[in-house]
């Protein structure tokens, strides 16, 4: 039946255009017509050699699968390359494949689907590297580029737009490397390099304008106001945009004349908020005319917060509300959440108490959904506020404490994403340092070119000098037998010069002996000097030697120190409680079938004991780990203690630590006894103070390590254990060159402890 239908449409003449239109608006059947009409030849007739109607037949295709790619049918898109490159196989047409190959490779990029694109672009670059096509190598090193960006990996899609502009033909490309240098001015410009950005922007310019490329040209300045409104320079921004927005008015391009205007409006809010207000206006109408949801939503609530910051809220609310039934439309929960939350703002700010009251919790509901940590911070802290300007503070408090909650969960996250950024950093670097190393390798071999060229000059000249050499001495040996005669006559003159020169060369001969002492003189008083000199350095030699034997031997001996303290540690905590459950056990044997309640007091008893041994000896080996040595890793052991202990007791815990200070280093002994002070802290906590709320602190202050303990508990009395407790702590501190107090104001027991916090002598070697 399909045979039938292609073979009475097949003589029908169709413009490919209107075929692709009818497939946008769903008549699949037009599309295949279209394809028969230009496939008709090679299936009636089976060519199997490669002709001039092959190949215009092969890239009437790659049009066709351009034109299908912009108006979005890329799986149609995909149907019509694939048969071109098998078509071109068949033929034998290398420049056919290799285009088609590109082709596939940006299709799937569009696709997302990336599994094939690198294979397809090798492929691609050698078949274009085999025809010596510039054209065909320098898109596959562009459409590479656009695969890096797309993973984020700026720095190797920058190494891809170079190769690719040294493949390109100056005369016969231009228009292709203005598109790279406006892509290198993009990535570079994501890179925060913002010199090297505005160079290849203006670059991309000047080859625009040389093309009177229109379109090009005005996304070109686009870019280019990006850049200077990165680097604060928004007078250039503005003149920049306003550029690119006369050009695309100009050619007609609606949806850059939205963006541009979006721009327009960004930097004049911080500016003139009525010039924003204007630009704004005018873009509405255009993006209600595109009929983009998306776009129409994002410039309703763009709108909305400039008539906020104006103190217009009936507005405001108007453009707020018509974003939110957008994005209800679109069904983005994050979108729907933040646009109930500007509502809420507008409602409250209009007095209109139950509205905001609505709206907010609306928002709570998709923000929920969409997991946005960040924006329920936010919730929280705008909604304690409402409650707190109605004087309903238990709300307050309550909503607030969940804003903190949520607030110290991301500081969590945030801390991971700036180790993570550093890791980027450090590889962007060394890609940065790889890329330079091979332009400079470049450079070298160019100049060994022009040096051997210069090699070469030199040789022919020295070649013609020769030949001229050859000719001067043949005429030299002929002016050579007129001048014997001459020479004969002056040899006489010459004896008598020499006999004078004699007399001469005996007095010179004398005078060159009292110098000949003289300098010898001069040569051993230098080698004298040399001699001091050399034993100077010798001494001072042995001097540096020693000095730093005797620093060895300090270190060495200060590492014995710690050691011992360790080894008296771990006997004392040890010892003592390994008695304790040798003790314990002597008394579980006899108890054993006499009284079951004290021997099962007993067993718990040495279970209580073991489980202190290991958790000591955790902590001291914890301590002597040379990558426990930041105080990151000690606040996360600190937390992780005082979380396990304080959750089974119900009391709520804070912590906070200064995150200037993670990376700082702390000795065995200070990273131990720090330690050892909270647990104590803990414990006392825990079994004395009935406290409800701790809060734990960490921070520098005059070059101190400073950590502060909070309780909302009874106190303490120093006569009781507890006393003991404070004074161990205290020598604790002591030990390590630091100092410890606890004080009592306002029902609050604060302890602090102070620490140095470069304390050399404590850090391991």
């Amino acid at each position: 039946m399909l045979t039938s239908v292609v073979f009475i449409f097949g003589k029908v003449s169709m413009d490919i255009k209107s075929a692709i239109y009818h497939l946008v608006n769903g008549s699949a059947l037009a599309l295949y017509i279209a394809l028969y009409i230009n496939f008709c030849p090679v299936l009636l007739f089976g060519q199997s050699s490669y002709s001039s109607s092959d190949s215009a037949l092969i890239f009437k295709n790659l049009d066709l699968a351009d034109e299908l790619d912009f108006a979005g049918a890329l799986d149609t898109a995909l149907t019509v390359i694939n048969w071109v490159s098998d078509f071109s196989r068949s033929k034998g047409m290398s420049r056919g494949l290799g285009y088609a190959q590109l082709k596939k490779a940006d299709l799937l990029l569009k696709k997302s689907n990336y599994h094939e694109i690198l294979q397809l672009l090798d492929a691609g670059y050698q078949i274009g590297t085999s025809l010596n096509d510039s054209l065909m190598m320098g898109l596959s090193h562009t459409q590479r580029s656009q695969f890096y960006k797309s993973k984020g990996d700026m720095e190797s899609s920058i190494l891809s737009l170079m190769k690719a502009i040294a493949c390109y033909s100056k005369q016969e490309h231009q228009q292709y490397i203005g598109i790279t240098y406006n892509d290198l001015a993009y990535a570079y410009s994501r890179q925060s390099n913002f010199d090297k950005a505005i160079y290849f922007g203006y670059e991309a310019i000047k080859a625009f304008e040389k093309m009177d490329d229109l379109k090009e040209l005005g996304n070109a300045y686009g870019n280019m106001a990006v850049n200077y409104y990165k680097l604060n320079d928004k007078q250039n921004a503005v003149n920049l945009f306003k550029k690119a927005l006369s050009i695309q008015e100009k050619i007609g391009d609606s949806k850059r004349i939205v963006s541009t205007l979006g721009n327009l409006v960004v930097v004049y809010t911080s500016v003139n908020l009525d010039s924003a207000l204007v630009y704004q206006e005018k873009a509405l109408p255009i993006v209600e005319k595109l009929g983009i949801k998306l776009t129409q939503a994002n410039s309703y609530s763009l709108s909305g917060s400039l008539y906020d910051k104006k103190g217009d809220h009936q507005n405001a609310l108007k453009y707020f509300e018509k974003s939110l039934s957008h994005y209800r439309e679109i069904a983005d929960p994050g979108k729907i959440a933040n646009a109930y939350f500007n509502c809420a703002i507008q409602y409250d700010k209009l007095n209109d108490s139950l509205s905001a009251e609505n709206a907010y919790n609306s928002a709570l509901r998709f923000a929920i959904e969409s997991r946005d940590k960040l924006f329920l911070q936010n919730y929280y802290q705008s909604k304690s506020k409402f409650y707190q300007s109605r004087k309903n503070f238990q709300l307050a408090l309550d909503h607030y404490k969940e804003g903190m909650i949520i607030k110290d969960s991301i500081f969590s996250e945030k801390s991971k994403a700036y180790i993570s950024e550093l890791n980027i950093k450090y590889e962007t670097e060394k890609k940065e340092l790889a890329l330079a190393k091979s332009l400079e390798e470049q450079r070298s071999k160019d100049l060994e070119l022009q040096a051997k060229n210069k090699e070469f000059e030199i040789a022919s000249l020295k070649n013609r000098r020769n030949e001229q050499e050859l000719l001067l001495t043949e005429k030299e040996k002929e002016l050579q037998s007129s001048k014997i005669a001459e020479l004969s006559f002056k040899t006489e003159k010459q004896d008598l010069i020499n006999q004078t020169q004699m007399q001469n060369l005996d007095l010179l001969g004398k005078d060159i002996q009292i110098k000949q002492k003289q300098i010898n003189q001069k040569n051993l008083l230098i080698l004298l000097s040399f001699i001091a000199l050399l034993s100077s350095v010798w001494i001072g030699y042995l001097i540096f030697n020693r000095f730093k034997l005797k620093k060895q031997l300090e270190q060495k001996e200060a590492q014995n120190k710690i050691r011992d303290r360790i080894a008296a540690d771990l006997h004392d905590e040890v010892g003592s409680s390994l008695t304790s459950i040798h003790l314990l056990s002597l008394i579980s044997e006899k108890q054993i079938g006499i009284d079951s309640l004290k021997l099962t007091d007993s067993v718990k008893d040495i279970q209580v004991q073991a489980k202190k041994i290991q958790q000591n000896i955790s902590d001291i080996v914890w301590a002597i780990r040379s990558d426990n040595e930041k105080i990151d890793s000690l606040s996360a052991r600190i937390l992780e203690f005082a979380h396990k202990n304080f959750e089974a007791q119900d009391i709520a815990l804070q912590f906070k630590v200064d995150p200037k200070i993670l990376d700082h280093s702390l000795g065995i002994e200070q990273r131990k006894e720090l330690l050892l002070i909270c647990k104590e802290l803990i414990n006392n906590v825990i079994k004395h103070a009935h406290a409800t709320e701790v809060s734990i602190e960490l921070w520098e202050e005059a070059s101190n390590i400073i950590l502060a303990f909070t309780d909302n508990g009874v106190g303490f009395k120093q006569n009781s254990s507890t006393g003991t407790g404070i004074k161990s702590m205290q020598t604790r501190a002591n030990n390590i060159g630091g100092k410890f107090s606890i004080t009592r104001e306002n029902n609050l027991t604060k302890a602090y402890i102070s620490i140095p916090a470069l304390h050399r002598d404590m850090i391991d070697s």
